[in-house]
């Protein structure tokens, strides 16, 4: 053990993974629940870990529209909140898993993350990573760990590739046919030029595969606080949602609030989210891709008018071509690093780009 990370228990996975395949597919799924009565909440359905069912039960209230308060559930978030916590948790966790494989001992880990973000429409996100390291080694191993940690977390890689999502209606008769939404390599020729919605979110790593997400230092007033952790599947203590439960949150939470400002929706209505990540390649085991893989969105429609499907399935397309989380991942993000030793100062800190 080291820094809460169990690194014999890797190699055995690692080993287990190389022995049968299908132990390294892991599938994540998500939701996005809406009710004009009860506003709007995102939730994590459970996971298959390789062979394993992992019962997963986390909800999010989701601005502006948030659902009433009730116990158990996350402090209330914006779509665009849970894709930084998303995108920030992954790098750090991967980042210490990093430097437990080199058996070094990390005392504090820390990023802020600040994006500018754009719909899919228009030019690509920009991202920026300030990190925060302070382990018994030099600073120059942190920037080696980093380096690695570029190609193998599994967020930051969908962020930089640009991957396309599927979509369709699922109603009382079956689900109907997918509608494919291609990656954007470059924004469309005439793309509005606009500022974009800028963010930022502090991330800090405690202990193992727990992490914490808040704004406190962007906003002293702003108490919200967004735990990060992995199943017990995965040596987490299901503490809260993993960086991909929290990005497919992300995508059904935008992508249904972006429905909602253009279709007047009759009652409760689900979009459902899931997307699978084969960590062989992440292990280097074999050459598959690090990224999340077949992303893809489900509208529960029953009990709608047949007649309304067909407009209704046009809104939806609409609401992902909007949607600014989708454009995270159909574009090529632009990312910046910086990283520096604790505390941060003009002499510790070294500029990296991407």
């Amino acid at each position: 053990m080291r820094n809460g990370m169990n690194i014999s228990g890797f190699s055995e996975i690692v080993h287990e993974i190389q022995q049968e395949p299908a132990q390294a597919i892991f599938r994540y799924a998500a939701y996005a629940h809406c009710s004009p009565a009860a506003g709007m909440l995102a939730g994590v359905a459970p996971a298959v870990i390789g062979l394993l069912r992992a019962p997963r039960h986390f909800e999010v209230p989701i601005q502006p529209s948030p659902a009433l308060h009730c116990h158990g559930l996350l402090d209330p978030a914006w779509p665009q909140e849970l894709a930084l916590a998303a995108l920030s948790g992954c790098f750090l966790v991967s980042a210490v898993s990093g430097f437990s494989a080199r058996r070094t001992t990390v005392d504090h880990l820390s990023m802020t993350t600040s994006a500018v973000l754009q719909e899919a429409g228009a030019a690509a996100p920009q991202v920026r990573y300030d990190i925060r390291s302070g382990t018994d080694k030099k600073i120059s191993e942190a920037l080696e760990v980093i380096e690695a940690v570029k190609t193998h977390s599994p967020n930051h890689q969908t962020f930089v590739q640009a991957l396309g999502l599927s979509a369709r209606l699922v109603d009382a008769e079956g689900a109907g046919p997918w509608q494919r939404f291609c990656p954007l390599d470059q924004a469309p020729r005439g793309a509005a030029q606009s500022q974009g919605q800028a963010l930022s979110l502090d991330c800090q790593w405690l202990y193992g595969t727990q992490l914490r997400a808040d704004f406190v230092h962007q906003d002293p007033r702003d108490l919200r606080s967004f735990p990060i952790d992995q199943p017990k599947q995965l040596a987490g203590i299901d503490w809260g949602p993993n960086p991909q439960e929290y990005l497919l949150m992300a995508i059904a939470a935008d992508v249904l609030a972006q429905l909602n400002r253009r279709q007047q929706l009759p009652g409760a209505v689900r979009l459902d989210v899931r997307a699978m990540v084969d960590i062989r390649g992440m292990c280097e085991v074999a050459p598959t891709p690090v990224h999340l893989q077949d992303i893809e969105l489900e509208l529960q429609v029953e009990g709608w008018p047949a007649a309304q499907l067909a407009t209704l399935m046009q809104h939806l397309a609409a609401s992902i071509e909007a949607s600014v989380v989708c454009a995270l991942i159909r574009h090529r993000v632009g990312f910046e690093f910086q990283v520096g030793a604790r505390p941060l100062s003009e002499e510790t800190r070294e500029c990296q780009p991407c």
